[in-house]
């Protein structure tokens, strides 16, 4: 595992939220990283979304998503203000948001952060709750 600046000391917030619209959850994403401070704690958001295709800062919607379709089938369409690449979200996944100051910043570490809640994640994902990292920053649950 990756050397990080130390998390000892602080707190970790988990928030989850049970809306399933991607526009709340995404504006409550965005509502608290402009309006909390992470120097003496970390913060975990944990949701899900109903169908939708969610498309990063810089990305074009009409080369990333068949408007047309997810029209047609009833798939929403939005932006988060964070770079990164287009992503389908529906009932069967999770999206887990990990807030912290650029000190304690470590992705190495945030499944770490998520095992000790794993009880409390539950809540959102159901009992079958198994967390695994297996490359990059991808976290996995099955």
């Amino acid at each position: 595992m990756a050397t990080c600046a130390a998390r000892q000391g602080k707190r970790a917030k988990v928030i989850l939220s049970n809306v399933t619209n991607v526009y709340k959850n995404l504006a409550l994403e965005h509502w608290i990283l402009n309006n909390w401070s992470f120097a003496n704690f970390d913060c975990l958001l944990v949701y899900r979304n109903e169908p939708c295709v969610v498309i990063g800062r810089f990305q074009n919607t009409w080369r990333e998503v068949n408007v047309d379709r997810a029209k047609r089938d009833g798939v929403s369409i939005a932006r988060r203000v964070s770079g990164g690449g287009t992503v389908y979200h529906d009932l069967g996944n999770v999206n887990f948001s990990f807030f912290s100051d650029k000190p304690s910043h470590c992705p190495a570490r945030n499944l770490q952060f998520l095992s000790p809640n794993r009880s409390k994640i539950a809540e959102v994902t159901g009992p079958q709750l198994y967390l695994q990292r297996p490359c990059r920053s991808d976290i996995c649950y099955l």
